[in-house]
């Protein structure tokens, strides 16, 4: 799995490291041993963007890798750039949707339901919406 940190594209170590049932690291299709990792990166051969807290795995800059790496993770989990690519794409209905005054006037101060009822006003932040003509 890709994820955007400080607008690089990453992916989490744990992908990549082969399940060391001792330091219980890894995952069942990681392809690299925790030994290799650990040279790779005081070698610079991948630059780890953020280190792992409990919870949540180190990040590792996918361009950073080597070739080889690089094409060894696209075999197995796929391009982590199309996958971000297709993440942040908005959709039509997306780039249509516009604020409009209009629209929160009416919700605000004309709606009412079950007899003379108003929306509350923390409901109102998500209506103001409305397709551009």
């Amino acid at each position: 799995m890709a994820e955007i940190f400080n607008n690089r594209v990453c992916v989490f170590a744990n992908e990549l490291i082969a399940f060391d049932s001792q330091r219980k690291v890894g995952c069942k299709s990681g392809f690299v041993s925790r030994s290799n990792y650990d040279k790779m990166k005081a070698n610079r051969h991948i630059i780890v963007l953020r280190r792992s807290v409990p919870g949540s795995s180190a990040l590792v800059d996918f361009e950073t890798m080597r070739q080889d790496v690089k094409k060894r993770y696209i075999q197995i989990y796929g391009d982590p750039r199309a996958e971000i690519a297709a993440k942040t794409q908005k959709s039509i209905l997306e780039d249509a949707i516009v604020y409009s005054n209009a629209a929160y006037e009416f919700f605000s101060v004309k709606y009412r339901y079950d007899g003379d009822k108003k929306l509350p006003p923390r409901r109102l932040t998500n209506i103001p919406l409305m397709c551009a003509s």
